[in-house]
């Protein structure tokens, strides 16, 4: 009686619990202080400048079609909202994406579906690659449909999103069709495998450099990938960091799917998921950090295909009763557990505001970051939080930023002659009074008494806040090189 009248509620229950993870999914986006995403403060400062170029002396401008996504909805929003609530819109979007991708699977039984939710919270979101994850949902609706039809008129604009998102999402897309070809021998497989190859190799071929510097074939070993595989069930954790209520969590929904799976029964077009699930677990293991100048995490990136499609497997296992409300209170303790953590993570960001409201605008400022990471992890080996958190002064001020990297994916980069000398990102310890005394400010997070000790050489301490310290420099000689 009860699995029957739990049955006869699934359709709109699905639908229902749809609309309420959505909610949870962005209240980290609009109800904390700052997004607890890497790289996005850096983004958000390139598309302030895309936005107002002329605002910008410093800075030239090149918005290649690929890599642009996110710079365009944020550019574009920044025009008629402020440039915080453009930036917010903009992670909104993929998180709806998200969202949307989650309803095209929900059909009966098919619980398993809400498990996108959590996924979506996966390494590259916390990382803040954003216009590779506007990705994922596109891939996975882009995979979807060419399963369930024939070939069509969609098939080309489901190419480009994909290039146009992330040329990448596009690598991982022809991945996938390989095996579905090589598992079901269907001919709209092998069609759609050749005008994806056709859209890459235009897009690779035509371009004057390789985006990520280096060529040849780049491996960082078996360890490296295991633990970056594994930091998606934990939270981004490892270690002494690994947040073991979500890990158990994901145990716990994994037996359950497993066990409806064997009691239950499965619905049509599990062979097809798990060969996704395998090969992007695959390609995560094996694959190369870079491979013909793509040298940036080649093989973990690839692996995404494993995680968004482990919902789509389990939305393919019949899950009936009270092992459906125990997955749905799986699924929602996950989103909470991603929330809280960034949470955390956003209130630690949050204490560089105070410092941030000292300084004058339109000034020069260097950060010194010797604590990029999250105070609740020992081990932050891919994942530094803090790593950009400077740039909410230029979002807010301006200036120059000291810190502004470089790289073909960028759209925003200093004009010739104009880039300040400063130190590598990850080598603070490089700063040295005779090569760096040209900025006004210098925003030091962690560190010891020996960095304050030669910072007051030439700067007064201006203020304090949580980890972070704030140096204005002050006039005169130039002192040596630190030693440490």
């Amino acid at each position: 009686m009860g699995a029957h009248h739990f049955g006869g509620l699934r359709r709109t229950s699905v639908k229902r619990l749809l609309i309420v993870l959505t909610l949870l999914s962005l209240v980290p986006i609009w109800a904390f202080p700052y997004p607890a995403l890497q790289d996005y403060p850096q983004h958000l400062f390139q598309a302030r400048v895309v936005a107002d170029p002329a605002a910008h002396p410093e800075y030239q401008v090149h918005l290649a079609p690929t890599y642009s996504v996110f710079y365009l909805v944020t550019s574009s929003l920044a025009r008629h909202l402020p440039l915080d609530a453009a930036g917010r819109t903009a992670i909104s979007v993929y998180l709806l994406l998200m969202a949307l991708a989650a309803w095209r699977l929900a059909r009966p039984w098919n619980w398993g579906a809400l498990l996108l939710f959590p996924v979506g919270y996966n390494q590259f979101y916390f990382l803040g690659l954003l216009n590779y994850i506007y990705a994922f949902p596109i891939l996975l609706l882009a995979l979807l449909d060419l399963e369930a039809s024939r070939v069509n008129w969609r098939l080309p604009l489901w190419l480009l999103a994909l290039l146009f998102a992330h040329p990448f999402g596009l690598l991982v897309y022809l991945g996938v069709v390989i095996l579905w070809a090589l598992l079901t021998r269907e001919r709209k497989y092998l069609i759609a495998l050749a005008a994806g190859s056709l859209v890459f190799g235009l897009w690779y071929f035509s371009q004057q450099t390789t985006p990520y510097g280096r060529s040849g074939v780049h491996f960082l070993g078996l360890s490296y990938n295991l633990r970056f595989l594994a930091t998606f069930f934990t939270n981004t954790g490892w270690e002494a960091s690994t947040d073991w209520s979500t890990l158990m969590l994901w145990v716990v929904a994994l037996a359950i799917l497993a066990r409806c799976a064997f009691k239950e029964g499965t619905q049509p077009g599990v062979r097809m998921a798990v060969a996704a699930v395998a090969g992007g677990l695959l390609m995560g293991l094996v694959g190369p950090w870079g491979l013909g100048g793509m040298n940036f995490a080649l093989g973990q990136r690839l692996s995404i295909v494993a995680f968004l499609f482990l919902p789509v497997l389990a939305s393919r296992v019949s899950v009936r009763g009270l092992w459906a409300f125990a997955l749905v209170a799986v699924v929602i303790s996950l989103v909470l557990l991603s929330d809280s953590k960034q949470y955390r993570i956003s209130r630690e960001i949050a204490t560089i505001s105070p410092l941030i409201a000292q300084m004058e605008p339109g000034q020069a400022v260097l950060p010194l970051m010797f604590d990029q990471g999250y105070s609740d992890e020992s081990d932050y080996y891919f994942y530094q939080p803090h790593l950009h958190d400077v740039f909410y002064y230029h979002i807010a001020k301006g200036g120059v930023a000291g810190s502004l990297w470089s790289a073909g994916t960028l759209p925003v980069d200093f004009k010739p002659g104009q880039r300040p000398a400063a130190p590598e990102p990850y080598f603070p310890n490089q700063f040295d009074w005779r090569r760096h005394a040209h900025y006004r400010y210098y925003l030091v997070r962690g560190g010891d008494e020996q960095v304050d000790r030669y910072l007051d050489f030439a700067a007064r301490l201006v203020g304090r806040s949580g980890p972070w310290r704030l140096y204005e420099r002050r006039t005169g000689p130039a002192p040596g090189p630190v030693q440490r």
